[in-house]
């Protein structure tokens, strides 16, 4: 019972690592491991440096985060897409509201790559291994489904979807639906010699001795129907009427708003909106909401509201001078179009994420999402603190320890809002490590990890040698500066034990008085780097002291004149008043002189009509860590003549 007790009481000091004010729980599948046990010593590894930073998606290692084709004269172009990263695989539905966790999220698989003129992404849309691959990533993100881009007999894009539908019907998790290509008509059927009508039959008679609707993996809706899509079919004049008496075991979803009103469609799907030439600043959101007005007026159909990161079709040969373009503004535009959505109250039944892989149109989300964020990690004695400039595109950080810098050991994931980890309690013995933070983003963005940070635990139970700074001036005298001048001294800072703050700085001068000189340091602060170091100027000023450190016999007469008219005006008619009154004259110039030859020689021996003796002023600068707290003092001499 006492072991439990002293358990229960260390996991609750632990836990208020995490500020109850955190903003979102983390995922199920990131609950927070913390070693509270008080004799565990061992580092046992759980994952490797490389296996954290290098690339966990299907996009081929190759792929360099840029496009070659036909338009871009052998250069390779860059439209958006992410070279082959390390993203979060925090789960896509943690962008929904608990509310609308019914909603499926799909997205639209492109199976056309390593084919004709689109550019070399470095795999084959048709290799059975780099289906798998997909499938897996899907799968490890989150996502229900995909909505195949689908040209019909004959293509390339049949070919992969022949190797795609086994592999989904044996892993049983992920569901597909056909989305018809008007390049299915156009290039793949019995068009022109046939109607459009008939070209659309013919497909659908293909695909159904396929098995495409008829598959335990196919999308169904509520009453078992299949669902079947179509992508901008509608510059055909197709008898739809005729093409659901003849499938009524099919039921289609159009593009855009304007399919809510057509009488042979039980719902739409979105897309997006992207402009011509570039809007700085443009993320397609109204889009969104005028699709989203519309699906709220017709709660009677099925709403696949639409998600993007960005567009971009800079690249493909059938894109405008210059291309369409949605800005990815660092993930903003990928968190923003979800937003959207988390604000609509209406009836929900799926979320479309454009695209999963159409790398020629900057749609791809297959690689990640840049969030344009780097992570630095640092360590004050036995606590690891951390930092990124913007936490809005993250999910939470993860700790690792490693004894050898390449085997690491997680210490635990911690919400967005906390920096810091006491390693003290992890009672790691004495031995020098590398500690890491990983800051992991919102889904699908990219992860980012720090650089190594030391952590050195000392023998003999010693506590860690406290990071600290040290503080000197240079020259400790600036010797004689004269009534009017001024005079300057270097200040260095040096940090030892991975000391890392901001130091502000003050200074004052002793003896302290209205005829004290002034002083100031520039600049007055300094944000020093970890083991860093940095410098500033102490300024001792002597302006204005020259009134104060002047006296004159003329200035003492200009004072007694008064009094002495005062006497001479009044009382001065007799002979024996005015004898009186040149006694007082004289006794009154000779405390004059008297006067003065005290003064002088209280300010240093001075006679009249001299400046007083010089006088030597202590000028203390005081350094103090802005956090930290850590105070340290130097001090330079001046003297005024």
């Amino acid at each position: 019972m006492y072991k439990n007790y002293c358990f229960f009481c260390v996991a609750f000091l632990l836990s208020l690592a995490i500020p109850l004010s955190a903003r979102q729980a983390l995922h199920p599948s990131h609950s927070l491991h913390l070693f509270l046990d008080n004799n565990y010593q061992s580092i046992i590894p759980t994952t490797t440096l490389n296996a954290e930073t290098s690339n966990n998606t299907a996009a081929a290692n190759s792929f360099p985060g840029c496009e070659i084709t036909t338009i871009t004269d052998g250069q390779c172009v860059g439209n958006g897409d992410l070279a082959a990263s390390n993203i979060s695989k925090v789960d896509v539905h943690t962008l929904l509201l608990p509310s609308q966790q019914g909603a499926k999220i799909y997205t639209i698989y492109i199976p056309y790559w390593g084919h004709g003129t689109h550019p070399n992404i470095g795999f084959s849309s048709q290799d059975a291994n780099q289906v798998t691959k997909e499938i897996q990533d899907l799968t490890s993100r989150g996502f229900d489904g995909v909505l195949i881009d689908w040209y019909g007999p004959g293509s390339y894009e049949e070919g992969a979807t022949e190797v795609l539908k086994p592999q989904l019907e044996r892993q049983n998790a992920l569901r597909f639906a056909l989305m018809i290509d008007p390049g299915a008509i156009e290039w793949f059927s019995c068009y022109p010699i046939c109607s459009p009508t008939q070209a659309v039959l013919d497909l659908i008679s293909f695909a159904r001795q396929k098995g495409y609707f008829s598959s335990s993996a196919a999308i169904r809706n509520g009453d078992g129907k299949t669902i079947v899509t179509q992508f901008g079919m509608e510059a055909y004049d197709i008898n739809w009427s005729s093409i659901q008496s003849q499938n009524t075991d099919l039921e289609w979803i159009f593009e855009n708003a304007g399919a809510f009103t057509n009488r042979y469609t039980v719902g739409a799907y979105g897309w997006l909106s992207p402009k011509d030439p570039l809007q700085q600043g443009y993320e397609g959101l109204d889009y969104t909401q005028y699709f989203l007005e519309t699906a709220g007026e017709h709660p009677d159909k099925l709403n696949w509201a639409s998600v993007w990161k960005g567009f971009n079709d800079v690249v493909a040969s059938w894109a405008p001078p210059g291309g369409r373009h949605i800005q990815q503004l660092c993930g903003k535009t990928w968190l923003d179009s979800w937003g959207a959505i988390r604000n609509y109250t209406g009836r929900l039944d799926a979320v479309q994420v454009v695209t999963w892989h159409d790398y020629e149109e900057g749609t791809e989300i297959q690689s990640g999402i840049d969030n344009c964020l780097s992570i630095s990690a640092s360590m004050r004695g036995s606590t690891l603190t951390w930092g990124v400039p913007d936490e809005s595109t993250l999910d939470h950080y993860t700790a690792y320890v490693s004894a050898d810098g390449q085997n690491l050991m997680s210490l635990g994931d911690f919400y967005t809002g906390t920096n810091s980890l006491n390693l003290a309690p992890y009672n790691f013995p004495p031995g020098t490590y590398s500690v890491f933070v990983k800051a992991v983003g919102k889904p699908s963005m990219k992860n980012n990890m720090s650089a190594a940070a030391t952590y050195t635990v000392p023998a003999n139970g010693a506590p860690p040698p406290q990071p600290v700074f040290t503080l000197m001036i240079t020259p400790q005298s600036l010797g004689s500066v004269p009534v009017g001048g001024e005079a300057a001294a270097g200040i260095a800072v040096a940090t030892l034990n991975g000391f890392t703050d901001t130091i502000k700085f003050t200074c004052s001068v002793l003896p302290a008085s209205a005829s004290s000189p002034s002083c100031s340091v520039s600049p007055s602060s300094l944000g020093i780097p970890v083991n860093g170091a940095g410098s500033a100027t102490l300024s001792v000023n002597t302006t204005g002291l020259s009134a104060a450190k002047r006296w004159h016999p003329a200035a003492a007469v200009a004072m007694w004149l008064p009094f002495l008219g005062v006497l001479l005006g009044t009382g001065a008619n007799s002979r024996r008043a005015r004898n009186s009154l040149r006694m007082l004259l004289c006794g009154a110039v000779l405390g004059i002189m008297v006067f003065q030859v005290a003064c002088g020689s209280s300010g240093g021996g001075g006679t009249a009509g001299q400046v007083a003796q010089p006088v030597t002023y202590t000028v203390i600068v005081n350094a103090e860590g802005q956090s930290t707290l850590i105070t340290h003092t130097a001090q330079v001499t001046v003297t005024v003549p």
